[in-house]
């Protein structure tokens, strides 16, 4: 079964965005070169393929404002990907009543392509998270979601391969390399992943095992 990675830009850089293409891109091919055939993997410019999709993220994000609830923005995309086909109510569990009717005056009646069940990337400097450099949820198996305000290679990357299966490999609290880890000094799933080199065999085991059971669905 083919799984796409569909990359979508906050905001109008046509820059920004062909960087954030071709660096999901050189990641896959990193990761062909480690032996994990991502060859059922595509990524798909979102900004490109799925104009009306682009337009509604933006217009969510914007709306949404300061401190940007990654999780709440899934469900929001749940929302996206089932309003064509009438299962708002039944997709959308754990939203209010109000985001559920601000969901269906804004974006209610159309069908948004190129939403979950993919795996959707959205790259924005401008985007105000927690995180100084991104977040990501759930991956390729489910359908997952990440959002890089980092733009830069390295920290895509971090975020892109927790959709592909990689853990953090360092404590959530004390930004501290954690055991698992098996090269800490260089490992691209370390807290400053832009100062990383590649991934450690901890963190490729981790990609190999959940790229293989995406293959056999």
């Amino acid at each position: 079964m083919f799984s796409d990675l569909i990359i979508y830009n906050y905001g109008e850089d046509r820059l920004a965005q062909d960087l954030a293409v071709r660096y999901v891109q050189e990641l896959l091919n990193e990761i062909q070169r480690l032996n994990i055939d991502t060859s059922k993997l595509s990524v798909i410019d979102g900004n490109n393929c799925y104009t009306e999709t682009y337009n509604a993220i933006g217009k969510i994000i914007d709306d949404f404002g300061p401190n940007l609830d990654t999780s709440k923005i899934y469900l929001y995309l749940y929302f996206l990907n089932d309003c064509g086909r009438n299962k708002q109510d039944k997709m959308c569990y754990g939203l209010n009543d109000k985001e559920l009717q601000y969901l269906k005056k804004e974006f209610g009646g159309n069908d948004y392509k190129g939403t979950l069940f993919n795996s959707i990337i959205i790259a924005g400097a401008n985007i105000q998270l927690n995180s100084s450099y991104g977040e990501a949820m759930w991956n390729i198996i489910e359908g997952g979601l990440c959002i890089n305000v980092n733009v830069a290679k390295k920290s895509i990357w971090h975020e892109v391969a927790h959709l592909l299966g990689a853990d953090d490999h360092y404590d959530k609290d004390t930004k501290k390399p954690k055991k698992i880890c098996t090269d800490h000094l260089n490992c691209l799933m370390q807290w400053n992943s832009t100062q990383g080199k590649h991934f450690c065999s901890k963190s490729i085991a981790e990609i190999k095992g959940t790229v293989n059971k995406k293959r056999l669905h």
